[in-house]
């Protein structure tokens, strides 16, 4: 078998598939099937598995649409549908005498589909008869998705559910609330903090929400998708090297495959090997692994941004005397901090303080402020933020693991 069906970062897995952790989830979403009426709202951190578990449950039978660039509600119906097959743009040509379809592009207008080219009006004076007449056809885009998709077993999954804009995520949750009442399967994700945007758009929506709550893998159900997948490949068991991919992965099941994937390129294993692979120990062998990650993470730039600050105005910022007899000022020793072992997603302002006193040689800044700032600087740019600094707690949360990794290792 190969590698990449073992371990599979952008795809549903099989081999490595672990479903101990899903606890009542399974029992929630037949429930929600077997009564009808309901949208599933799965809820959970950014890479947790919410997506996978939505896969694994529907099967086949999913389309998947997401929240991202959505700027009318018609525009997801139009992917739905577009997905499913059904091509809801045609026009009607007649010429002499008869009639016939053909399909063509279109655009939105309020809520329906008008499709291009549409002419109004009869022949002109002086077309000959043998000139045809192009007339548009109106098509009611959610009506169509109804009548489609209601009764059929085929689930609606709409992800990041919170990157729709609120002023159409209000119009939006009428109209899922109608498909479900009308038959449609529907399931929509979205990360925890904004979980409540779907109620908070449509009153009507309460007591019709079966919830999903996901968390973040814990190390040992994380180790499982090790032990399952090297186990397959004749890559011999190595406890302690499992546990630090665990650790690495912070949570994500998703940037767990990614690292035991590279493992195996990196230890020059693409299939089942013909004998046993050992995994060497050591911490060497180990960032190599992060390191070729960490060239497939897309926060780089960020990163460099988060280190360089906010603009100074004109103002030079403190340097302060490193352990390593370097110099820095209060940015990249708060970033260097984060980075510190062990990796974890939340700090404490007392954790932080800790980490910063072992980078300086001497007096520590104070970085309740730097904290703010770096915050809005990862959030900028991104549609769901990717820190939260919590001011009246001092709690800084890292939201994405693979911001984390990038710290840690880019």
């Amino acid at each position: 078998m190969k590698a990449t069906d073992v371990f599979t970062p952008q795809r549903l897995p099989t081999v490595t598939l672990v479903k101990d952790h899903l606890g009542s989830l399974e029992e929630k979403y037949k429930d929600a099937l077997d009564e009808g009426g309901k949208l599933v709202r799965v809820v959970g951190p950014s890479k947790s598995g919410k997506t996978v578990f939505i896969k694994n449950m529907a099967g086949a039978d999913l389309v998947l649409v997401t929240g991202a660039n959505i700027v009318n509600t018609e525009q997801l119906w139009l992917r739905v549908l577009d997905a499913v097959g059904c091509d809801v743009s045609k026009t009607t040509t007649a010429s002499k005498g008869t009639t016939r379809e053909q399909e063509v592009g279109g655009k939105i207008e309020g809520n329906v589909f008008i499709a291009k080219g549409a002419a109004q009006g009869n022949m002109k004076r002086g077309q000959s008869e043998d000139e045809s007449v192009t007339t548009g056809q109106a098509v009611d885009i959610f009506q169509t998705v109804i009548k489609e998709l209601a009764k059929t077993g085929v689930w609606i999954f709409v992800d990041d559910f919170h990157y729709i804009p609120k002023i159409v995520q209000s119009r939006l949750a009428g109209e899922l609330k109608q498909a479900v009442e009308s038959g449609v399967l529907i399931a929509c994700a979205a990360v925890p903090f904004r979980s409540e945007d779907a109620l908070r758009a449509n009153d009507d929506l309460q007591g019709r929400i079966a919830d999903l709550q996901f968390e973040y893998w814990e190390e040992n159900e994380l180790i499982e998708i090790a032990r399952l997948g090297f186990s397959e490949l004749k890559i011999e068991k190595n406890d302690n090297y499992f546990l630090s991919l665990a650790k690495e992965a912070a949570g994500s099941p998703q940037l767990m495959q990614s690292l035991c994937l590279d493992t195996c390129r990196e230890l020059g294993i693409r299939e089942t090997a013909s004998s046993a692979v050992i995994i060497p120990d050591g911490r060497e062998f180990l960032s190599r692994v992060c390191e070729r990650v960490a060239n497939s993470v897309d926060f780089t730039t960020t990163v460099d941004r988060m280190k360089a600050g906010p603009l100074t105005r004109g103002k030079q910022r403190i340097a302060y005397l490193l352990a390593d007899d370097t110099t820095a000022d209060v940015y990249p020793i708060l970033i260097k901090a984060i980075a510190q072992d062990p990796p974890t997603l939340h700090f404490i302002y007392k954790d932080l303080q800790t980490r910063v006193a072992r980078i300086c040689a001497n007096a520590a800044p104070h970085f309740s402020d730097p904290c703010y700032h770096i915050a809005k600087i990862a959030n900028e740019g991104h549609q769901a933020d990717k820190i939260d600094w919590d001011s009246e707690n001092h709690v800084l949360s890292i939201r994405d693991p693979y911001l984390l990794f990038a710290i840690r290792w880019c």
